[in-house]
């Protein structure tokens, strides 16, 4: 299958194949995803170039922090002035941003969205289950580096700082850092909601427990500097609240628990369109663009949203260590 055929997608939700068909209704039903692609232009050779790959080739190099638009992280590493805990509501949008740059993510998109339902939950739990763990050791390791130097103690009277620095770029082929290691997990939650994945609903249920235990565990921390908790959270935790709630919305089969969820965290739906770019300098050049992307995500989401979304899905009580 070529690559312009995976990224013609609003035909494959449009008209989804059985058994997929019943829990695609349900979800757009409730606005939890919209997702449209409109081809424009030649598809370049550096995008060609993934038709070869399989879905598990693709899904296996998921995690290139390469292949993922962050430019704007680049623009603000190094030197950065004093930020705080608890996240504000836009935290985490980035995030949006950077996965739907990276065309391996759209081609892996287009092809689980033309495979039935049972089939496409089966292969993102498979993955799943193995980059979560791969991305638990990174982030344990990463607070083992970089957190004794972020002591509050140390810190005293600083309101400006270096660091932490995540390599988010010009990384050797199949080397696997954390940036990539964290985007292939949200990625595939996101997923998951998109597609009405109820099959997927453990694995989805774990990250959220996971990202959720990040945030209590850092914020709980009175040893490390604010600045230091809320860069983690941000950039290397799993706590990205629009991915999360927008993922395990999707894959709740309760079509009436999912419409009392949002009522009672005072979220709605904000739709955004995205234009894909052939710059990878973060440019938005109509036209060099390889066509249009428009997706749905809860909002506003800050923590309070979140903890209630959690509760009213019955999470919130769930939140201890997860299996690693």
């Amino acid at each position: 299958m070529s690559l312009t055929s995976a990224l013609g997608l609003v035909t494959a939700l449009a008209k989804p194949t059985p058994p997929t068909t019943h829990m695609q209704k349900q979800f757009l039903a409730v606005a939890v995803a919209v997702f449209s692609f409109t081809a424009q232009g030649a598809v370049p050779q550096n995008i060609a170039k993934l038709e070869d790959e399989s879905i598990a080739e693709s899904l296996a190099k998921l995690s290139d922090v390469n292949m993922f638009n962050l430019v704007g992280m680049h623009a603000s590493e190094g030197r950065a002035f004093l930020t705080d805990t608890p996240l504000g509501k836009d935290a985490g949008k980035s995030d949006l941003d950077a996965i739907m740059s990276n065309r391996r993510f759209r081609k892996i998109f287009g092809e689980l969205s033309r495979l039935d339902g049972t089939a496409a939950a089966e292969i993102i739990n498979r993955e799943l289950s193995r980059a979560v763990p791969d991305y638990l050791k990174m982030y344990e390791a990463e607070m083992l580096r970089q957190g004794p130097h972020f002591k509050v103690d140390k810190l005293a009277g600083i309101n400006v700082f270096s660091g932490p620095v995540f390599a988010i770029g010009d990384v050797p082929e199949g080397e696997v850092v954390i940036a990539g290691a964290r985007l292939k997990v949200l990625a595939l939650v996101w997923t998951s909601g998109m597609l009405g994945l109820t099959g997927t609903t453990g694995q989805v249920e774990r990250v959220a427990r996971l990202a959720a235990k990040q945030r209590t565990d850092l914020y709980a921390d009175s040893t490390l500097h604010p600045f230091f908790k809320n860069r983690m959270l941000e950039r290397a935790s799993l706590y990205n609240r629009q991915i999360i709630s927008s993922g395990l919305l999707g894959v709740v089969g309760n079509r009436g628990l999912v419409a009392s969820a949002i009522q009672a965290a005072g979220v709605e739906w904000q739709e955004r369109k995205w234009v894909v770019s052939n710059d990878r300098s973060g440019a938005r050049n109509l036209e060099d663009s390889l066509g249009s992307l428009t997706a749905k995500f809860t909002a506003p989401m800050d923590d309070a949203h979140f903890d209630i979304l959690l509760k009213e899905l019955h999470l919130s009580q769930q939140t201890g260590s997860p299996e690693k």
